[in-house]
Order: C-alpha cells, then structure tokens, then sequence
C-alpha cells in the first residue's frame, strides 16, 4: 500500500468542464421521452392550480434574446411552483395571423397573389406560420423550458378560433359591437386599419406650414383666421377652423394684413411674421367667434368657425384646421357641427376625387403641391421643415395617417368604469405599472378592431338585403361551430348562404340574398382571447394567476386580454401582472441588424449553453431593461463556474457516503452545525424571493453563501477531516452528513434556474429525478445564538489571516499556509474563540495557533517545522514519526494512529 492510498481523495463522474452545449440538448431529449412535464403534472396533481397563460410571440423569423428572456422568466415560476407547493401549468403559444406573414409569402417571388383565391392564400399562409412555429418551438426548447411535446397553442387551432368567435359573440350581445364611418389609425404601407397598440413613434422631418383661412363676412372680413399644421395634405379635407371657446383671441395687423391668433400666441406669431412691432386691433372672446364663415384657401367653398375645448394654446396659433375625415377630435367637433365625414385619401395612400386638383398623388408627395398652390393664392404665410415625433406602423415602420373609414369597433366606454375597478384588483409588482395600465385603459373609448386584410379571423357578420349587419345570437353559435370543426378557412370558401344554417330566413333578405364580411379581426382580439381558448378551455382556470410579458404589453396584450376577459367574465384575467424591459447591447443600444449588434441566444446555447443563458437572465434586474454581450456572460459563467465547482467538490467529497450514513443533526459539533443554521436560512430567504419573483436575489444568496461560509471556510477546513481521517470515522461522517445537505438544497433551490446543470449533479448521486422533488423544508436544529456569533467572528478572523498570507506568498516566504504559524493577540475574543472550537489552526489552515500579549493584532511568520507527508500540516521535528509502507515515510502522530487503525480494519 502506497501512502498516498491511505488517503480519501474526492471521486466523482461530475467533471467541473461542463460541455453544456452538447449534454444540453441530450438532457432535453430525456425530458421528452421521460415526459417529466406529465409526470409532474401528475405528481402535484391534489394541489392547488398556478396557472399561466403564456402571451403568444409572434410566428415569424428567429427568436431574439427578449423572447429568451420572456420564457427563462415563465420557466422560473413554472418550474419553482411546482415543487413548492402547487401544479403549475403553462401551455406555450403563438400569434399566428396577421401582415407580416402575408408580407414574407408575398416576398416570395413563387408566389402570384393575383393569381391565388382569398382561401388559397390562406392556406399557405397557414403552412407558413405552422413551419416558423415549429422553427420557433426547437429554438425555445433549446433554452432548457419544461413542457410536454403537445403542450402548445396556435392562434389558428380551430378550438382558439371558436372561443374566439364566442367572445366576440359575447361583446355583441352585450351591445358593444358597432361598425362606424370615423378616423382612426390607417397605415397605406399596410392597406389597412391598426389600434393604438399597433402604434409606434419615430422622428419625421415634416413640412410645417401657416395658412390663413379669409373671413368673408361681419366684423372680421378679411382678416385671416391662421392656422398652423404639419399635414398639408390635409388642407383639401378641411371644413373649419376649431378656436377654444374661454381663449382671447387677438385681430392683428402687419403690413396692411390682418390675421386673428390667440393672444396667447401673440409673440409667437410676430416672430413667424418677422414683426418686431405688431399692432392689435381687437379682442375677441373664442366664443364670439363661432359660426363666422371663412373662405377655403384652396377651392370656392365657404368653411365656419368652430368651438372645440380640445384647442389648447401650448403651440400653433390657437385656431385649429379641422377635417373630419382626418382626425379624431376633428370627427367629434365635425359630428357636433353636422358636417359631413370626408375622406380625401384612398387605401393605397393617394388623394382621390374628394382633394381636386390631387387626383392619384400620394398623399406625401402632395404636401408640395398644395404649398405651392396656397402661395399662389397668397395664403401660406410661412414655411419651414422641423423634425418631430410622429407615429408609425409598427410593422412597416413606416409613417400612418388618420383616415375615415368604415371599421367595426368595440365599445369600451360602457365596461370603463368596472374594468378600471378590476385593475385595481389586480396585483402589480410596482405601482407604476398599476398607474400606466390604468391611464390607458380611462382614456380610452373604442377599439378599432376590424382589419383590411385576409390572414387571420373573419369577423363573423353577415349582411341582409338592405346591406345592414345582422346581430343574430344564433348565426354567431352557428359560425363558432364551424370555425371548430373547420376552421376559420371555411369562411373564404364558402359563400354567405353556404355558411348560413340551411332554410335561415331574415325579414329584410326577402329574397334569400345575402352577404358576409370581408374584414378579419385585430389580432390582438386573436392573442386577447387566450384567456378563454387556453386559460379556461384547456387549462380550467379563470382568471390566470400570473401574466409576465414585456413592457410594451401594457398598450398591447395586457390591454387587449383585459377588455375582452372583462367583457366576458366581469373580473381581470390576471390575478398578477409582472412586466419585464427590454434587452439591449453591452453599451445600452437597442439591437438591430443595422447596428450589427444582435445577441443571438441560438448561438448563446451552441457556444456557452443554455444554463448560462438562463443565469444570465436570473443575475439582471429584468424589471428594467437590461444588457447582455459577451462580457456580460463571460462575467456571468464565472458565477457558473463557481457554482459547478462547489457542486462538485461536494458530490467527490461524499463519494463513500450514504443516505443510511447521516448522523443526527443533534449530534453534529459545533462548526458543523453553524453550517447546518446557515443552509435553514438560506432555504427560507430563497424561498422568499422565488415568492416574490426576485430571481437576482436567490443568485445572490446563493452565490455569497458558496463563497463566503463553503468555499472560503468550510470547504478548507473539511479537507482534513474527509482526506485524513478513517472512513466510518464520526468526525468524518459529521462532516458528509453537513455536505449531503449542502448539495441536496444547493441543487434542489437552483434546479428552476439551472435545470440542465443540477439534473447532471442530482442523477450522479440521487436516485429520484430532480424534477420530481419538492423545495427543501428546514432541517430541525435548534437555534445558538453564541455559535453563530463565535463562527461569524471565526469567519472574520480567517479573512484578515488569508490575506497576510497572501502577502508573504507573493514575497516568497511561505508556500502552502501550512507553512505558516499565527500568533493572536491575546484578546478575550480570541480566547473565547479558543476555547469555544479549540484548536483554532485546524480552522485558519495553518499549522500553529498561540496567543500572545506581545503582538497587536496578530503576527503571521514562516513556521519553523517539518511537513508531515501525508496530511501537509508542519511539525516539530519531535512530533513526528516514520512509517514504512512501500517506502519509507514522515508523517505526523495523527496520520500514523489513522493508518495504523486503517491496518487493523483491514
């Protein structure tokens, strides 16, 4: 026997090279074919219900680091709730229909719209999205999350389609479903409609113009009204000019021209003029001025007056251009006033027959034909281009108007009142976000919810003989039916009375003449209704207990799901409502392929794995938006790196050790037993913040703990004991029973986290799959106030000696710690240090400990010994003895009572 294997040196399979990238993808594959997702299901199957509702990412291209981040965060909760406590059950969607999936088909040059049925195209539009969802679904997987194979929902599924309907049906007998002539939100790069949600703004340079509309009559005449707008295209929709009611409004004169602003505005207007003196003639109350007619400056018609409380003096000139057909606060005084609702662009964004003159111009592209004829007509005053914040689509990216036409909407002011009670029922993480959805939902009316396209869900109405939508509760139970059982493609195939139920008759359709809508749904009512298709429907629970999407969600989903749940059900459909930021660059830079700055996590898990990815996303404070580059996760997997290590220090040092093995508690001495009340508290402090969903805490508690009280103290410390010592020996299997808990709850609390990394370590030791288990309770021990004040006071003491070891290391005076001897000052605190754990070397790896009234502090120097060769630990010469294995050996009295007690078990 060799002195080297009288040692018990650490044994384990768990190498500290992880390989994620390759073993990731085999564990998954286990996952599957085990059908952990059921089993666990099964398993918690008596517990409470913690439900999610997963908001459906769009089906569309590869996935981005804040998809990534969106799902690791559902997986924490998903997988954390079901072992403590409750069955926690999410099903994975997408967002199926809609433009962009249109657009990519359309790209494809294979492709001849013109050439291809409404059903036809919908039907590759189908093929295409099941194809990116598929895409999509592989790519999720690959970050580790916990589903079964059929656990996913499409917003095309023919069960989604017909609760769909079913909720539309719902708004409708509820009396909320209208359809309207009204300006909404009209994108020409998209041809259709879009809600406030589908809204986006960016800076546009626009030509920003004063025009002065010609009093013709009364006190006024000729003076002119001015007003001030960014859209000169709008000039041939106008039918008035809107002045504040409570406003002054001043008639000036400047170079034997008269114009009225509000006096307000004064100053502002002289500096457009360039008057430095400016005379005024009169004051006028706004409400003096209402119904005086004025000449249109563009064509032979006569435009009035308005009043309209909406007018503010913050810019312009206090009198407002007005045309109905092109603005929302233009419709409402248009209404007031009876004028008729005008539209003078088409759906491709070119002025019609309504803007003479402008026939078949874009309407952007007609800004400087309409400048150019105000200033032949002596009517544009002033000219300049600024750059401001407009809105655009957020597909397209491209700049919107507001156009009147004819749309579906839901009515959201007869629910507001009870809606804005049921977000107040809700639970928010911060009161901010409470604040932002409860702004949205109070200035709100409508829901433009119809669209001008074809891939996504009709809306179910048919039309009689007299063109008059019909509001039969039948034909929407009828209509629902067949979109389950067919799919909402039936409704492109098949005529109006082949939808219709054989022999339906309507009194205003004498002739049996019939016709259907040719609009599909907003497709954030597709996504909107998953609370019913998913949350009810197939996961049994309304409402959900948590939603957790973006921060843009709150003009989007949160919104949406919130309208249509109310409407349904009278309540929220979310008890919890978690936001999360947005992931930039390393500098804080959104990401974009322009930028060249994109993180793909694709990449991030075939290079550093997908655990790394997920740690990442549990080190960052994703409430706000957050950073991620290479750095960033180079930082992040030496967190890893520390984690695996102890992980795997724990699992070599218990390599002969049982279950079986474990020695009560009661019974551990007095370090041992520190170890043991600091792994309680660790349990209940992180079971507190996976409560709270603070996921950057347990890393943090976790983290600390390894690398304060195991890996800088206890670790060391216990390599005498497990290395030295006989196998069955008491102090050996005190310390194994400590380090058995230790890697018991180390993995079970960073299982929901690192799910790839703790499955390894678990199964290389325990029998029953990690993902089986429950979140560890506290052990019975016994509080000791004076033990955890002596260890915490020992772990100070053994900071300050490391580091003055450190220094005469890199001087050269010792090598290993064991060749330095500590003399403390003979403090009571070090006495009671002393007597309270004895020899106190033992803990501070060092081979001598005294006390001494003749140092400050302490004194660290060279000890002046022999190394015992089997334990490291030096010696005086006398306290040493030879043993002769297969050679002759020095090792201290200890090592040789070890062996000799080795030989005779032998």
């Amino acid at each position: 026997m060799k002195l080297k294997d009288t040692l018990l040196m650490p044994q384990t399979s768990f190498k500290m090279k992880a390989g994620l990238s390759t073993k990731e993808q085999l564990y998954q594959q286990e996952w599957l074919e085990e059908d952990y997702y059921q089993k666990l299901m099964e398993k918690n199957s008596d517990k409470e219900e913690f439900i999610f509702v997963d908001g459906p990412p769009y089906a569309n291209g590869d996935l981005h680091a804040g998809h990534a981040l969106n799902k690791i965060l559902k997986d924490f909760i998903m997988r954390y709730k079901n072992m403590n406590g409750f069955q926690g059950k999410i099903i994975w969607g997408w967002d199926t229909h809609g433009l962009p999936i249109e657009n990519a088909l359309l790209k494809n040059k294979k492709i001849k719209r013109s050439e291809l049925t409404d059903a036809e195209f919908r039907t590759l539009c189908e093929e295409y999205a099941v194809k990116q969802v598929a895409s999509q679904k592989e790519q999720f997987m690959s970050l580790g999350i916990l589903s079964g194979e059929k656990e996913v929902y499409k917003t095309l599924d023919k069960s989604y389609e017909e609760a769909q309907i079913k909720i539309f049906s719902t708004m409708v007998e509820k009396g909320l479903i209208y359809k309207g002539l009204k300006p909404v939100y009209y994108s020409p790069s998209s041809q259709s409609a879009l809600a406030e949600a589908e809204i986006e703004y960016h800076d546009k340079t626009s030509p920003a113009i004063h025009v002065g509309f010609e009093v013709v009559e009364g006190e006024l005449k000729g003076t002119n009204v001015v007003i001030w707008t960014t859209t000169p295209w709008t000039i041939p929709a106008n039918y008035g000019v809107c002045v504040n009611p409570n406003f002054d409004y001043s008639q000036l004169k400047f170079n034997n021209e008269m114009y009225l602003v509000a006096t307000n505005l004064v100053d502002d207007f002289s500096k457009v003029l360039g008057a430095e003196k400016i005379e005024i003639l009169k004051v006028f109350k706004g409400h003096e001025l209402e119904n005086i007619m004025m000449k249109h400056p563009l064509y032979e018609r006569n435009v009035k007056i308005m009043l309209g409380e909406h007018v503010t003096e913050e810019s312009g000139t206090g009198c407002v251009h007005t045309a109905p057909g092109h603005g929302e606060d233009d419709f409402l005084i248009g209404k007031q006033y009876g004028i008729e609702v005008i539209s003078v662009v088409d759906a491709f964004g070119k002025m019609n027959e309504f803007a003479p003159g402008y026939e078949g111009v874009f309407y952007e592209d007609a800004n400087k034909l309409i400048g150019e004829d105000l200033e032949k007509n002596g009517k544009l005053i002033n000219l300049k281009f600024i750059k401001h914040s407009y809105p655009h689509d957020w597909r397209t990216k491209k700049p919107v108007m507001f156009r009147a036409t004819n749309q579906w909407f839901a009515s959201i002011e007869p629910v507001k009142e009870g809606m804005l009670e049921a977000i107040n029922n809700v639970e928010f993480v911060n009161d901010w976000a409470r604040v932002r959805l409860y702004n949205m939902i109070e200035g709100r009316n409508e829901w433009c919810i119809s669209r001008q396209r074809k891939w996504g869900v009709p809306i179910p109405i048919f039309y009689d003989e007299k063109e008059q939508p019909i509001f039969d509760m039948k034909l929407f139970d009828h209509v629902a039916k067949l979109f389950g059982e067919f799919g909402s493609n039936i409704w492109f195939e098949k005529t109006a009375k082949e939808l219709l139920p054989e022999g339906y008759t309507n009194e205003n359709s004498p002739n049996g003449i019939f016709t259907k809508e040719n609009d599909i749904m907003d497709v954030w009512f597709d996504s909107g209704s998953a609370h019913t298709a998913v949350g009810l429907n197939r996961l049994g629970k309304y409402p959900a207990d948590i939603y957790i999407e973006g921060s843009d969600q709150y003009r989007g989903w949160f919104n949406s799901s919130l309208i249509t749940g109310y409407i349904c059900y009278d309540k929220s459909p979310y008890k919890k409502l978690i936001s999360h930021g947005f992931v930039l660059d390393g500098k804080g830079i959104k990401m974009s392929k322009s930028q060249g700055n994109i993180v793909s996590p694709s990449k991030i898990t075939k290079t550093k794995g997908a655990d790394i990815l997920r740690l990442w996303v549990a080190t960052v404070d994703y409430q706000q938006d957050v950073r991620i580059s290479d750095d960033i996760l180079n930082q992040v997997s030496e967190v890893y790196r520390r984690y695996r290590n102890s992980v795997r220090f724990l699992l070599g040092n218990l390599f002969d050790f049982k279950k079986e093995d474990l020695v009560p508690l009661n019974k551990l001495v007095k370090y041992d037993k520190y170890v043991m009340i600091r792994l309680n508290e660790i349990i209940s402090e992180c079971q507190t913040y996976y409560d709270n969903y603070e996921f950057k805490r347990v890393v943090e508690t976790i983290n600390n703990y390894i690398t304060i009280e195991l890996s800088a103290f206890y670790m060391d410390y216990l390599k005498d004991v497990t290395y030295i010592n006989n196998s069955n020996d008491v102090a050996r299997r005190q310390v194994q029973t400590v380090l058995y808990h230790n890697l018991e709850v180390l993995l079970k609390i960073m299982m929901p986290i690192i799910p790839h990394t703790t499955y390894e370590a678990y199964n290389n030791y325990f029998e029953k799959p990690i993902f089986l288990e429950e979140y560890p309770e506290v052990f019975e021990i016994s509080e000791d106030e004076e033990l955890v004040t002596m260890a915490k006071n020992l772990i100070a003491l053994k900071k300050h000696v490391n580091k003055e070891i450190e220094i005469l290391r890199d001087e050269k005076i010792i090598g290993k710690s064991f060749e330095a001897c500590v003399v403390l000052e003979d403090t009571q605190e070090n006495k009671d240090l002393n007597d309270y754990f004895g020899d106190l070397s033992l803990y501070l790896i060092v081979s001598k400990v005294t006390l001494s009234s003749d140092v400050d502090t302490y004194s660290i120097s060279k000890f002046d010994g022999e190394s015992c060769e089997r334990c490291y630990r030096h010696f005086n010469k006398e306290e040493l003895i030879s043993i002769s294995l297969e050679e002759d050996h020095t090792i201290c009295k200890t090592c040789g009572e070890i062996i000799n007690r080795m030989e005779k078990n032998d």
